[in-house]
């Protein structure tokens, strides 16, 4: 409940990771962040996806938007 009031995140939290995965691919510029290559957003955000890489939510946030499970590949 502390995390979900201080980052303002909705009751279910997956429906904020849906959200932000949302704006996230929406401001690609290209197949990156960064463009045609990958920059540091894009390796500090595959750092934080992959922590959770093999949960469920992972799994989740993959299914629901086809662009991040595809920018995720990639970074791959």
């Amino acid at each position: 409940q502390i995390y979900i009031r201080r980052y303002n995140l909705k009751q279910d939290v997956r429906e904020s990771l849906y959200d932000f995965s949302k704006e996230w691919t929406g401001a690609l510029n290209g197949s990156f962040k960064g463009g045609s290559e990958p920059n540091l957003a894009d390796l500090a955000l595959y750092g934080v996806i992959g922590s959770f890489k093999g949960c469920e939510s992972f799994r989740d946030a993959m299914e629901n938007n086809n662009k991040l499970k595809t920018w995720y590949e990639l970074c791959r």
